[in-house]
């Protein structure tokens, strides 16, 4: 919640958020996120964790090895163990 970020951020300075007067749905939120962001490298991952975390060493190692490269991105090769239905919309 908002005031739950409030509170981190008086107790870490570098953490920023960005509210909005209502709920515009998840691109909204990861557009303007993608506005304000000035790091050298932004990541996009959902709290599902559908993707480990984990992942994130070897994703910046490729773009570490190639300079020509502007992002990366995942892609399931295997959907065993997933709900038939989840399956079927995600292909």
């Amino acid at each position: 919640t908002l005031a739950l970020l409030k509170a981190y951020r008086e107790q870490n300075p570098a953490v920023h958020y960005i509210s909005f007067s209502r709920n515009f749905g998840k691109e909204a939120a990861l557009y303007a996120g993608l506005q304000y962001a000035t790091g050298d490298l932004v990541v996009v991952m959902d709290a599902d964790l559908q993707d480990p975390p984990s992942m994130l060493l070897e994703m910046t190692a490729l773009l570490d090895q190639n300079a020509d490269l502007d992002c990366v991105g995942t892609r399931r090769t295997s959907r065993e163990g997933e709900p038939l239905f989840r399956s079927f919309c995600a292909d």
